[in-house]
């Protein structure tokens, strides 16, 4: 469900560095927005069960997240003075994720870029955006069980089916007392 396009100008991103982005921005999607839907579905951090709905989520994240880094060439003012510029634009499935929430993406992603750019000190500029909208995206069949119909791939997300789901998998790992 959330997708992030980040786009640097202004330094080289060796593919260490880039996989370490890819994987970092990863994890706190996955933080914040297993948080999210643990609340949102009714387990609150005061729930008892909180942390197996949120692990629940967890588990389904790593098919639902997509992280894009590239190299461009951005001009600051009209030239270009040695500004790293970081556009980082996230975007994710309208009406999954409440305004708050949302803020909390941004704010934890922003901070993460703070941190992995820091080398620029004062010449960093980030760009932050959270996007909503409509998603028809590919879904592993395996992770996704009885969410997708008979040979199904591929399919238009809609909010309260995936809730129905989710909370379905969440209240079973309850349950069971482990995330299956």
């Amino acid at each position: 469900m959330p997708m992030v396009e980040l786009k640097v100008c202004g330094t080289e991103l060796p593919e260490p560095f880039v996989r370490e982005l890819e994987t970092r921005i990863t994890a706190v999607l996955r933080d914040t927005i297993s948080t999210s839907f643990a609340v949102g579905l009714g387990w609150g951090p005061a729930d008892p069960n909180h942390a197996l709905a949120k692990q629940t989520v967890e588990r389904v994240m790593p098919g639902w997240t997509m992280v894009n880094v590239e190299q461009c060439r951005w001009a600051w003012g009209g030239e270009r003075n040695g500004e790293v510029v970081v556009r980082l634009q996230t975007f994710v499935m309208e009406g999954a994720v409440s305004q708050e929430w949302r803020r909390a993406i941004s704010t934890n992603l922003y901070a993460l870029m703070a941190e992995m750019f820091a080398d620029a000190g004062d010449k960093l500029r980030i760009f932050n955006t959270c996007v909503e909208g409509e998603v028809t995206m590919y879904l592993p069949p395996a992770q996704f069980y009885g969410l997708l119909g008979e040979g199904e791939t591929h399919k238009e997300l809609d909010v309260p089916e995936i809730a129905e789901w989710m909370t379905a998998r969440i209240k079973k790992n309850i349950e069971a007392g482990a995330v299956a």
